[in-house]
């Protein structure tokens, strides 16, 4: 009668280490997506509000926008690892880019 439950104590022993390290495993998985984000200023280092902010995947075509804050600040997050360019535009200054900015996990 003894030698069953130790056989069942070893059973659940393995099923815990296997469920442990494929938990873990799936924890570590790889980062699909990156994040440009930065501070929008003009020549004398004031910051720019409003300014139009678009960045373009040069591999796939892929485009967002988003607009920068009151304090010049934008995010755009979730972006597919790759190479962009970042364009920024805004009424009064000269439409300025940055090409082969890339983004990693």
């Amino acid at each position: 009668m003894r030698q069953p439950r130790l056989l069942w104590v070893a059973y659940l022993m393995v099923a815990a280490m296997l469920l442990s390290w494929s938990l873990s495993a799936w924890g570590q998985s790889e980062a699909t997506s990156g994040a440009i984000r930065g501070t929008i200023t003009d020549p004398k280092g004031g910051t720019v509000p409003q300014a139009k902010v678009t960045v373009k995947n040069l591999g796939t075509g892929y485009m967002r926008e988003t607009q920068s804050g009151d304090d010049g600040y934008f995010n755009i997050p979730l972006l597919p690892v790759g190479t962009y360019e970042l364009r920024v535009e805004k009424t009064g200054f000269a439409r300025n880019s940055l090409r082969w900015w890339t983004t990693r996990p």
